[in-house]
């Protein structure tokens, strides 16, 4: 014999679970990645110093990864910065090493700032 005040209980968080599933289901079917372009490839320039190309409209069903593109654009920029370090040490303009209360010196080194404060 269970009592009635168990079978409402249980009743109540069922619909409450199938309510949050709709829910959840309505947000992803009407998401649109496309309204974010703009504003990932802004960010990539501000904060990485990097040039984001997102060629045509972006599909949730079809995210086919070039894997060879993606590795090429990252030898090519490791190599820029590279050269980059490579030509102000020679020309003597290298920026200097950052201090203990200075911003970090690289693109890659303000991200590895921003990602730890997410984890703390």
């Amino acid at each position: 014999m269970s009592s009635p005040w168990i079978r409402r209980t249980a009743l109540a968080l069922g619909a409450l679970l199938l309510l949050l599933a709709v829910a959840a289901g309505v947000l992803v079917a009407g998401f649109d990645a496309n309204r974010y372009k703009g504003l990932a490839v802004d960010w990539m320039k501000a904060e990485l110093q990097r040039t984001l190309v997102i060629d045509g409209p972006i599909e949730a069903i079809d995210w086919k990864i070039q894997w060879s593109g993606v590795a090429a654009a990252a030898i090519e920029n490791q190599l820029k910065d590279r050269l980059a370090e490579k030509l102000g040490a020679k020309l003597g303009t290298a920026p200097v090493a950052a201090g203990a209360d200075s911003a970090p010196a690289s693109p890659q080194d303000r991200l590895k700032e921003k990602l730890k404060g997410l984890f703390k």
